[in-house]
């Protein structure tokens, strides 16, 4: 992934932390985090499989998985962290010319309704959808933002009101619930939501419904 972004995405800030990466050991979001940048979303928190990470890629989309993560919403060409990146990549001998997406974690509003009690990895404490008699909803795996998984030195960055990567950036990227249906079973799944579309809504609070596949052949995967 890094050759081919260095190679498509030539004079970017995508291409100089590809750069920056083959040169460090991770967590490569700690390459510029005493400059307020973190890296690539790409490049931060890692998942628990090659199917599940080929997913939630696919969910974001080129332009968001190479985007900037940085701490302060005021990331701009005059401000100090960008003044600091230009000056890392001049040391490489090259320079960022071509626009890029930026993400600043300030600049995301925060989920503050607590984390799982003494969950290493900090996840979210969050109830999972029921059906409107109180039952499991078919194929559910969970939220998408707790299956990101940080390295520890990760799981300390916080922006100022002291909201860690969890809260901010991959709770405002991932707001969707995760579901896993064999592909026979898809067209059960959809009519069940049709059915139920106005309960599942109120309890889903407007995040999206995405199914996803291992990589076994008879699965299938599809957003809604």
């Amino acid at each position: 992934m890094m050759e081919l972004t260095e190679e498509k995405h030539h004079d970017t800030a995508s291409s100089f932390f590809c750069c920056m990466c083959k040169k460090a050991l991770p967590p490569w979001s700690l390459i510029m985090t005493y400059n307020g940048v973190f890296g690539l979303v790409a490049l931060i928190g890692s998942v628990s499989s090659t199917s599940l990470n080929r997913e939630l890629s696919e969910y974001l989309g080129e332009d968001t998985m190479l985007a900037l993560v940085c701490k302060s919403s005021r990331f701009e060409p005059n401000s100090v962290e960008y003044l600091r990146l230009q000056s890392k990549t001049a040391m490489l001998g090259t320079s960022i010319t071509n626009p890029f997406h930026v993400l600043s974690l300030d600049g995301y509003m925060p989920r503050v309704n607590g984390r799982i009690e003494n969950d290493p990895q900090r996840k979210l404490a969050m109830d999972d959808p029921k059906l409107p008699d109180g039952g499991p909803i078919p194929g559910f795996k969970g939220y998408a933002v707790n299956m990101i998984d940080f390295h520890e030195e990760e799981l300390f960055i916080q922006t100022v009101s002291g909201y860690g990567l969890r809260e901010t950036l991959i709770y405002g990227l991932f707001e969707i619930y995760m579901f896993m249906i064999p592909k026979n079973m898809l067209n059960q799944l959809f009519h069940l939501l049709r059915v139920l579309e106005q309960s599942l809504w109120m309890a889903l609070s407007g995040r999206k419904t995405y199914i996803y596949t291992p990589s076994a052949a008879n699965w299938k995967s599809i957003s809604r």
